[in-house]
């Protein structure tokens, strides 16, 4: 994910107070996503990710940070660890739980749906997607209900959240009609860019 966007994500997960405890970064790629949310106040972070170089990555860039002690890596396949998330040594709920999986390689529908019948999920659990813009992702899925959709180039970021019995206080849907307008407008002026940027589009989150 470029810059701009993940301090996109992060504000918006800072709005409905999604970033605490603890989380899960599935397709960590970098750690890039899990590194921000323990930075953003989470307490402890497990981050996913099946390629032996990308996993020393991740150890490493934990390492400079100073974020040993409060993440570990994982050297598994995702689908493995919704399967069994006994295999992280913590079968959840999680807080906050990030899904950036390389655009090629997944079915969204059926990943979606294993992640919301999983024990990763419980009351309170927020979950983020990032998706391809032409892939459509239900505004309900299991017990997940959508919060909030942005656009960004060739990329969208949905966000969910298995509702409290009662719902949340603190959370308003007072988000601007215009907002993803906004965000459309900046597209449209920056279409030369987002042309260069769609190569980059199926790692976008993990770089």
């Amino acid at each position: 994910m470029m810059d701009k966007v993940r301090a996109a994500l992060f504000d918006m997960l800072w709005h409905v107070n999604a970033v605490r405890g603890r989380m899960l970064d599935l397709y960590s790629g970098t750690g890039a996503v899990g590194i921000e949310a323990l930075s953003r106040g989470a307490e402890f972070a497990d981050l996913v990710e099946a390629n032996p170089v990308s996993a020393r990555t991740i150890q490493g860039n934990l390492d400079k940070v100073g974020f040993t002690s409060r993440g570990r890596v994982h050297r598994r396949k995702v689908e493995d660890i919704v399967a069994k998330p006994s295999l992280l040594g913590f079968e959840g709920p999680f807080d906050l739980i990030s899904v950036t999986p390389p655009y090629a390689e997944v079915d969204y529908a059926d990943l979606a749906r294993r992640v919301a019948e999983s024990s990763l999920i419980g009351e309170g659990t927020v979950v983020v997607f990032e998706h391809p813009r032409g892939v459509e992702m239900a505004d309900e899925i299991g017990p997940l209900v959508r919060l909030r959709e942005r656009r960004y180039g060739g990329t969208r970021i949905s966000i969910y959240e298995v509702p409290y019995e009662n719902a949340r206080d603190d959370y308003e849907e007072d988000e601007d009609e215009d907002e993803d307008e906004d965000y459309e407008d900046e597209d449209e002026e920056n279409d030369e860019d987002d042309e260069d940027d769609e190569e980059q589009d199926g790692a976008d989150i993990r770089s």
